[in-house]
């Protein structure tokens, strides 16, 4: 059945429970043949010039506007990013510290209000690239903050955040494609690894996102199978990935795979003790395919870390 919206304006969009856009000419609703032209949403803003630390967290002014589509950014507020429309977004920071301090001795944070996105110890004369998605809502303010414990650090020009919408939240968006689909899954607790391969059992606790743009009740994941993430459309994937180990194992003795359909490795990454990996792969999945991290040891031992060891998988597009 069709419910078009009351008092259209002309050019209007209607989806209907097909998926179907329909478009008001000023007098009547018709079919659109046209294809959405998804429009960049996003802001990306950096430092020109270093700015000073001491050994107290504080916020980082930003100088220099590279592009903001939306109003994301105002001079007159330079410590803040505020989020204009409701939706999940990219976060990618890129953080260069200058040659003062030593090991660990900078903080770096960063916030949405005032919950944690990323926090990070770096050394002196260091780089770090950091990227995170995440569901951000109108108003909400992201702020960076820094410090080095001995006060003499620096952040170095050419440290820059920038912030893209990926996709709106369910029922949001007029054009089908325009709304975000994806899981993210960050362990919260530490495995115990053996020589059997065994697949990682998410936990309702370690999900952070669990979305799918095609109906709001068909998820990635369910506590009824909690070790895979299964696809309801057939598509182009982003799938993302950190692994950590613990200190126990010798070197190469850790095998980590991505499995699609316990049947296909599609990624092997062999690792020794108090090492990590991370992937940003892209993949094309059919329906129902269905992607698992599993896990062993060779010489049966080890752990798999909680700390920062996550799983997130995206549709980029069909």
């Amino acid at each position: 059945m069709l419910s078009f919206p009351t008092n259209p304006t002309t050019g209007q969009q209607y989806t209907d429970g097909n998926g179907k856009v329909w478009k008001y000419d000023s007098v009547k609703w018709n079919i659109s043949n046209t294809p959405g032209i998804k429009q960049f949403f996003g802001t990306k803003i950096s430092l020109a010039n270093d700015v000073f630390l001491n050994d107290t967290l504080s916020t980082i002014p930003w100088d220099t506007e590279e592009f903001d589509t939306s109003g994301f950014f105002n001079a007159s507020a330079a410590t803040i990013i505020r989020i204009p429309t409701t939706g999940y977004y990219r976060l990618h920071l890129s953080i260069y510290t200058g040659q003062e301090g030593n090991g660990a001795s900078y903080t770096i944070e960063l916030k949405r209000n005032s919950s944690t996105l990323i926090q990070e110890s770096m050394a002196a004369y260091q780089s770090g690239i950091y990227d995170v998605t995440t569901l951000l809502n109108s108003g909400d303010e992201i702020i960076l903050y820094a410090s080095e414990d001995n006060n003499i650090g620096r952040l170095v020009e050419g440290t820059f955040v920038e912030v893209q919408l990926v996709g709106y939240t369910f029922g949001s968006s007029l054009i089908p494609g325009f709304e975000f689909s994806g899981i993210k899954a960050e362990l919260q607790n530490q495995l115990s690894v053996s020589s059997t391969e065994t697949a990682i059992e998410w936990l309702t606790s370690d999900i952070v996102f669990n979305t799918n743009a095609d109906s709001a009740g068909n998820v990635y994941w369910d506590n009824g199978e909690p070790s895979k993430f299964t696809v309801s459309t057939a598509g182009y994937y982003r799938l993302r990935a950190f692994i950590l180990t613990g200190i126990n194992g010798s070197s190469d003795s850790y095998t980590i795979n991505v499995k699609k359909n316990n049947t296909t490795d599609i990624e092997t990454i062999t690792l020794g003790a108090n090492e990590s990996a991370e992937l940003d792969e892209t993949y094309y999945l059919e329906l129902n395919d269905y992607i698992e991290i599993t896990y062993s040891n060779t010489e049966n031992l080890g752990t798999i870390e909680a700390d920062n060891t996550f799983f997130e998988l995206t549709r980029l597009g069909v």
